[in-house]
């Protein structure tokens, strides 16, 4: 499974705004990755389906901004001790263009 969400995030990389057409499937898969918790949780699957997230962002904002607030906080914290490379930029381009599309998204974090 690992391997699935890290090729996806480098196929939004190569295909840009091709992948289009995927998100609505592949979106909450990556969600549910992101959100785990617990001892079934994998660092890794959670820092890959982050960076897949994020590199789906950068061309599809549109389509995952309005649940920004479902995911970000975990996001940050799969994203926040891994070490720095391109990759990890690379989601943050993404994360970036989500929040110019949702910038209240972060805001309602926490809220009831």
């Amino acid at each position: 499974m690992n391997n699935a969400v890290w090729a996806l995030g480098e196929i939004a990389l190569k295909w840009g705004p091709n992948i289009r057409n995927y998100v609505p499937s592949s979106f909450p898969f990556l969600l549910q990755h992101i959100n785990r918790h617990g001892v079934k949780a994998s660092r890794t699957l959670m820092e890959n389906a982050a960076i897949a997230v994020g590199r789906i962002g950068v061309h599809c904002s549109d389509l995952i901004a309005p649940r920004l607030d479902e995911f970000i906080e975990n996001w940050l914290k799969a994203l926040g001790k891994s070490k720095d490379n391109e990759e990890k930029a690379s989601a943050y381009r993404g994360l970036m263009q989500l929040i110019t599309a949702n910038p209240n998204g972060p805001n309602k974090v926490g809220s009831p």
